[in-house]
């Protein structure tokens, strides 16, 4: 099902019945990103990610899964994780925007709190960094849209990001929402592109306080 959507909007898409399979298609040919799912024959998602990553392989890895949370150490090599209940929308922005972000030559990626959004407001990449300073592992992040961590308003969310794209830069300060509910407060530097990405790079203000 997955395979005719992705096709249907123009991406030439590969499948493998199950984990052993992936990777040797992986071995034989170059791919933009990887999408598996956690439960599956002779091999678990987990275990495939791992063997990609060990491998030396760093192309981007979705894991798609019923399951309510996903092991930690499968966590630790995957770079988002998108619940089966999620609407395939969710996925398919994900998609596009974890592929339209790697286009990008991005020096700030130097940096220790450095976020990367797509033209939906949705986080596509970030350093570890900056996903643990809101109580977030780096895949629990990725995927999340700026509206789901800002202590203002969608409206006023949607308002920034605008002037972000109209502008191409701007810096301030800005309230986080942390994972337990918290409040942090950051100082950012932001700039746009073209096709509505944004980078940014977040110095904490302070400690956290409860709100």
């Amino acid at each position: 099902m997955r395979r005719i959507v992705l096709e249907t909007l123009g991406f030439s898409v590969l499948t493998a019945a199950d984990g052993e399979t992936g990777l040797q298609s992986l071995s034989m040919h170059a791919v933009d990103l990887v999408l598996l799912d956690y439960i599956m024959p002779n091999m678990n998602g987990g275990e495939v990610a791992q063997h990609i990553r060990r491998s030396g392989n760093k192309t981007p890895i979705i894991m798609v899964s019923a399951l309510p949370e996903i092991p930690l150490n499968a966590m630790s090599f995957i770079d988002a994780f998108v619940p089966k209940g999620e609407s395939p929308s969710v996925l398919l922005e994900l998609i596009e925007g974890m592929l339209r972000v790697r286009s990008h030559v991005h020096p700030e990626m130097g940096g220790k709190y450095v976020v990367f959004v797509d033209a939906n407001r949705r986080y596509v990449e970030a350093t570890d960094a900056a996903s643990q300073l809101l109580g977030y592992s780096r895949p629990e992040f990725i995927g999340k849209r700026i509206d789901d961590i800002a202590i203002e308003g969608s409206e006023k969310v949607v308002e920034m990001f605008d002037d972000y794209l109209r502008n191409r830069s701007m810096e301030g300060e800005f309230d986080l929402l942390h994972r337990n509910g918290s409040r942090k407060r950051v100082r950012f530097k932001a700039r746009a592109f073209a096709d509505g990405c944004m980078v940014a790079s977040w110095e904490p203000i302070g400690a956290t306080d409860r709100t």
